[in-house]
């Protein structure tokens, strides 16, 4: 079996049976065979083709028996796409894109956006994350929260957390995730929390201002595609291999042709205006534009041009689009 890992980038070993650019696949369509020392990283819309229970295929007397080819295939009409990890730029990641979907399905650790639906109890509230079920929030589910200090949160407020992973004691209980997909089973509830070192982030306090997860205030909440604000938090490509495509893309007239992640967009906004962002894999994202001292009206009117230059650039693809978007929005 060829390594399966959480990276990508090219490598050796791997052939791509469908080209990756002006190509539909179809389900159930061979797109990719790995060698089984080849190292690479396997996103969603892709499957395993069911080998024989044997893991090696028949030889001469005499010849070393030789190991069956991984061969993957697509579940989804869409293109192949291969795309560097930010961690492991040396190792590609193969995906083929899901469908756009309106339900999000709650996966452990996903950064999400809850909404305060209900207080069940003095220590608990129900939230809404736009999966099928209600997620709860433990009143105490923050960095440095006690009984006497806490998050007073009331119906409507908004609270950037994080999908809380179950531990294996609940999986005994009957807490399962669905195989092979990370999603949690619907049928049960979903703990959301605002615990940052749970997620391996450095713990701040709520009340300093400086934690990661926790109460949103004032700002707005856009509802936005699931596929969309994947893009969004896409990391941006800084490798040397990266650098060095740009500048060939450069020398052959194709830069801003190719496509880049829409967090892109963010850092060209961030660049022109001054606006805090929290964007949760649940298709909710929350903008406020930052205040001046010589004009009190300028964090609305910050807010509401960021919000709808994030909002109408969804289906901006390339550098020269999101740049003449921000241009357009906040002109240099």
């Amino acid at each position: 079996m060829a390594t399966l890992s959480t990276s990508s980038g090219p490598s050796k070993g791997i052939t791509e049976l469908a080209p990756l650019r002006g190509h539909v696949c179809l389900p159930g369509e061979p797109v990719l065979m790995a060698q089984p020392k080849a190292v690479l990283a396997i996103g969603g819309g892709l499957r395993l083709l069911a080998q024989p229970l044997s893991t090696t295929t028949t030889t001469a007397a005499g010849e070393e028996p030789k190991a069956l080819t991984d061969v993957f295939l697509s579940e989804y009409c869409a293109p192949l796409r291969r795309s560097s990890h930010h961690l492991h730029a040396h190792i590609p990641r193969y995906t083929v894109p899901t469908p756009a979907s309106r339900r999000y399905a709650p996966r452990a650790s996903d950064p999400v956006l809850a909404v305060i639906a209900r207080k069940v109890s003095q220590h608990c509230y129900y939230c809404y994350i736009g999966s099928s079920t209600l997620a709860y929030l433990d009143a105490l589910a923050f960095d440095g929260a006690t009984k006497v200090s806490r998050p007073r949160l009331m119906e409507g407020d908004v609270v950037y957390c994080y999908v809380k992973p179950r531990s294996a004691s609940n999986y005994a209980d009957g807490a399962r995730c669905l195989a092979g997909s990370g999603a949690f089973d619907t049928s049960n509830e979903v703990e959301v929390s605002c615990m940052a070192a749970e997620v391996g982030l450095p713990p701040k306090d709520w009340t300093s201002g400086e934690a990661v997860f926790g109460p949103l205030r004032g700002g707005r909440t856009l509802q936005l595609p699931l596929s969309y604000v994947r893009r969004l938090l896409t990391p941006m490509e800084n490798s040397p291999d990266h650098a060095q495509q740009r500048k060939r893309n450069r020398t052959e007239g194709e830069d801003g042709g190719g496509e880049v992640p829409a967090s892109y967009l963010l850092h060209l906004l961030g660049s022109r205006v001054p606006f805090e962002v929290a964007v949760g894999l649940n298709g909710l994202v929350w903008v406020r534009g930052l205040s001046s001292e010589t004009d009190t009206t300028a964090g609305v009117r910050r807010t509401v041009a960021v919000s709808s230059c994030i909002s109408e650039a969804q289906y901006d693809a390339t550098r020269a689009e999101m740049e003449a978007r921000v241009e357009a929005y906040f002109p240099s």
